[in-house]
């Protein structure tokens, strides 16, 4: 069984884009994740996904949306995506 502690980890790259209804992030890297999701709660509690996109099992190699929209988020948005290897990016987006 592997833990947390022995997940493969790398750094995710996500960017924020303001607008009147709240704020698009935009996942940049891993670029085929196979799946992410948002924090955008604003603690440093255990992550609590706000927001999330996963392929399906089984199913053939399909994109993911590449930014999701969040009306009301606090700071700072944590972001999380999976990639095919196992690894676990991350990334803490302060504003």
């Amino acid at each position: 069984m592997v833990t947390g502690s022995e997940l493969k980890r790398d750094d995710a790259r996500a960017a924020l884009d303001f607008h009147s209804a709240g704020v698009r992030v935009i996942l940049l890297e891993p670029s085929l994740p196979v799946a992410w999701a948002l924090d955008a709660h604003g603690t440093n509690e255990p992550f609590r996904a706000s927001w999330h996109a996963e392929r399906r099992l089984g199913a053939a190699a399909a994109t993911l949306p590449t930014f999701a929209d969040v009306a009301a988020p606090k700071s700072p948005i944590r972001v999380r995506a999976w990639g095919d290897d196992g690894t676990l990016y991350e990334a803490k987006l302060a504003f």
